[in-house]
């Protein structure tokens, strides 16, 4: 603890401390720590003992949380009528967030439960995210909202 007189002899002190680096050495440092970084994976279902197969598909509705069904060209909840466009993106985040942040046709189907092979391809295309992969094996990165 430093009482009130001490402050300014404290801070004299500070400025005749040497200095340990120089700032291009603190650059390249800060630049291999940012090249040597790598995202820990976590396989969130196995820490918290979930099943693959326990986790539920499909589409919640935003206004009322029951399922909806994907019919032309939007979601539609059959419990409180509500329709939309986009329902779809929370779904597509938790997949995301659980499994990856590719997905493919066929998962994408399965996972939001839509039969159309040609009504998911619209979907995933309309994410504007980045692709990898030709037409047959053709895979979507999953843009995440921020603050997740």
């Amino acid at each position: 603890m430093i009482m009130s007189e001490g402050v300014l002899n404290y801070i004299n002190k500070l400025e005749t401390t040497p200095v340990v680096c120089e700032k291009s050495e603190i650059s390249q440092l800060a630049f291999q720590l940012k090249e040597a970084h790598q995202e820990k994976e976590v396989d969130i279902l196995a820490t918290m003992g979930i099943h693959k197969r326990d986790i539920i598909k499909g589409v919640q509705c935003p206004h009322c949380e029951n399922y909806m069904k994907w019919h032309r060209r939007s979601w539609e909840c059959k419990d409180c009528g509500e329709r939309n466009q986009r329902a779809h993106l929370r779904t597509l985040e938790d997949y995301a967030l659980l499994f990856s942040p590719l997905i493919n046709n066929h998962t994408a189907r399965d996972f939001l439960m839509v039969d159309s092979a040609s009504s998911v391809k619209r979907i995933l295309t309309n994410l504007k995210s980045l692709k990898t992969g030709g037409r047959k094996f053709r895979s979507y990165y999953i843009p995440l909202s921020p603050f997740q």
